[in-house]
Order: C-alpha cells, then sequence, then structure tokens
C-alpha cells in the first residue's frame, strides 16, 4: 500500500512540475492559434501561479482540517478537467479561465502530496518526500 501511495504522490508531484514547465515552450505556438499579442501571452503562466499562489495555504489549511484526501482527489479531478479544458479552449478568456482553475487545483494538489509524505514522520517522512519529489530512483 505504501508504494503504490508513494507512486501516486510521486505521479501527481509529476504532473504539476509538468503543466508548470511544459506551457513555456508552447506559449508563442498557442498565442499564435489564438490570435494573442506576443506580450500578453505571458498571461497564461500568470493566471496559473496567481491563482496557485492564492489557494496553496486555503487548501493546506482545509487539509490539515478535514482530511488530505478530501482535497487531493477533487483538486486532481479539478486539475485533469481543466487541464483538458485549456487544451480545448478556442478564446484566449477561456484559456485564462481554465489556467486559473488549473493553478488553483494544484495548490490542492502538490502541497498536500508533500503533506501525505510529511505524515509519515521522522526519517521515513525524508525519504517519502525525497521519492515524491524525485521518483523512485532515489530510494
Amino acid at each position: 500500500m505504501i508504494w503504490t501511495q508513494n507512486v501516486t504522490l510521486f505521479f501527481i508531484a509529476f504532473l504539476v512540475g509538468a503543466d508548470e514547465l511544459l506551457l513555456g515552450p508552447i506559449l508563442t505556438p498557442v498565442g499564435n492559434d489564438l490570435s494573442v499579442r506576443p506580450e500578453s501571452v505571458t498571461f497564461f503562466v500568470t493566471a496559473y501561479s496567481l491563482a496557485n499562489t492564492a489557494y496553496a495555504f486555503f487548501f493546506g489549511v482545509l487539509s490539515d482540517r478535514y482530511g488530505r484526501m478530501r482535497i487531493l482527489i477533487p483538486a486532481s479531478i479539478l486539475f485533469a478537467a481543466a487541464s483538458m479544458g485549456t487544451g480545448l479552449a478556442a478564446t484566449f478568456e477561456m484559456v485564462l479561465l481554465f489556467r486559473v482553475l488549473t493553478g488553483a487545483a494544484s495548490a490542492g494538489m502538490l502541497p498536500v502530496a508533500f503533506a501525505i509524505a510529511s505524515d509519515a514522520g521522522g526519517t521515513n517522512a525524508v525519504r517519502i518526500i525525497a521519492f515524491v519529489y524525485r521518483g523512485p530512483w532515489v530510494l
């Protein structure tokens, strides 16, 4: 069970990281497809980042109060739906909306995944956090 949980947490961390890092190289083509001025296309990153920053503390408190999985599962579902919406959006405004939703959802994923890992306590928590952050090759 612990192995499955750790792999799932790593996968969550990977998805959030990939979403944050892989958008950069495709900003220009996406902006061109949506007829967005080059100086405005960076709002795709800003919308995500601001929502992530605004909601991370909020979801952390909620996960402490109501349970980690009660936050992580809905956040993961929202992340998937908003990511698909981002890919299917036909207007600049819709992409911004979906990026805000993706950023908010990621705030309920990565911090909560690390909180779950740290709940193991002691040196085991350090190993699990490293696993979540870097994957199975750190063990």
